[in-house]
């Protein structure tokens, strides 16, 4: 039996025989489809462009600003130059920094029991509150549409206050549960309370809007994320909600009166922050962040990532950096 072994296999090895280049592209390709089968994509490189000796647990950025709330205190930083970012402006609150919106010279705030206010930085040296607006709880996050403001209190809905002018309460809508999260884009505000769910309101009208879609998340506390807008730009069809429970969720909101989940992003660890740019999600975890293409919604695919060492929270993404909050300091990122 052994010998007849022996006399087969070289022959079986002569009649097998692959050439070299056939054998490298068989490899190649079935490593692609491996790692699209799995939703993975080579990653891209992320190089450090400088640092920022500050704690943050809210950020935002916008062209060369970076608005930093850590706790009570706000600090605006120019990041034209990421190698040496440099403070011009910080304000102290009277309560917690809870959402943070930022419009060049002007800074919107959720500032809890203190209620909305607008933080005039035209003159970066000396920021004066030049507008606030009482909430009856606690505001705890803020979407932006227009000359409008959406605030959300952390028991009976949200506010709607007009932020041009003078700063007032417009409009309000109460919710059943506790609202956790909101954002807007277009004629929509997308509402997270619990243990409602996602909450589809038309905002056609500001100071009424009117709920005409919602979806089930379970009861558990969630965040809803929608791509940056401007207005005049198509409204997005597609947003994230993120919970402890079922992580980073992308739903279909192509049809606002049907929210329907698409699929869930296949993150490396529980979302901590999620920024929405154009077709991308950045999400961070506790050590890693990853960037996954949402073109198709059913089908997220991690096209980036990068390991940020531990204890990363709070995230910001503007047109070329990305700013990861670690512990005290803020890393500046950008893809290579």
């Amino acid at each position: 039996m052994s010998e007849m072994y022996r006399s087969v296999i070289p022959s079986f090895r002569r009649d097998m025989r692959i050439p070299v280049h056939a054998l490298v592209a068989f490899l190649v390709t079935a490593v692609t489809l491996g790692l699209a089968h799995t939703g993975l994509a080579q990653d891209s490189e992320f190089v450090l462009r400088g640092t920022i000796h500050a704690g943050a647990t809210q950020m935002v950025a916008k062209d060369t600003r970076l608005a930093v709330a850590d706790a009570q205190t706000l600090r605006i930083f120019d990041i034209s130059e990421p190698e040496i970012p440099s403070i011009i402006s910080q304000y102290e609150f009277a309560d917690n920094i809870l959402g943070l919106t930022l419009n060049r010279d002007v800074v919107y705030v959720a500032n809890g029991h203190e209620g909305f206010q607008r933080l005039d930085v035209s003159n970066p040296s000396a920021p004066v509150v030049s507008g606030i607006s009482p909430t009856r709880g606690q505001a705890n996050a803020i979407a932006i549409v227009g000359p409008h403001a959406f605030v959300a209190d952390n028991s009976v809905g949200f506010d709607v206050v007009r932020v041009i002018d003078d700063v007032a309460r417009v409009g309000e809508y109460l919710a059943d549960g506790f609202p956790r999260s909101i954002a807007a884009a277009g004629d929509f505000v997308f509402l997270v309370d619990q243990p409602e769910g996602l909450i589809v309101l038309d905002i056609t009208t500001p100071e009424t809007p009117e709920p005409i879609g919602q979806l089930p998340l379970g009861g558990t506390r969630s965040r809803v994320f929608v791509p940056q807008w401007l207005p005049g730009a198509p409204v997005p069809t597609v947003i994230c909600v993120a919970s402890g429970r079922d992580g980073l969720q992308v739903v279909d909101v192509s049809d606002p009166t049907v929210p329907t989940i698409a699929a869930q992003v296949p993150t490396s660890g529980q979302p901590r922050s999620v920024v929405l740019r154009a077709q991308e999600a950045f999400v961070l975890s506790e050590t890693t962040l990853e960037v996954f293409d949402l073109s198709d919604p059913m089908q997220p695919v991690r096209v980036a990532s990068h390991n940020v060492g531990t204890g990363a929270g709070a995230m910001a993404v503007n047109d070329e950096l990305i700013f990861v909050a670690v512990a005290d300091e803020i890393l500046i990122l950008a893809r290579s």
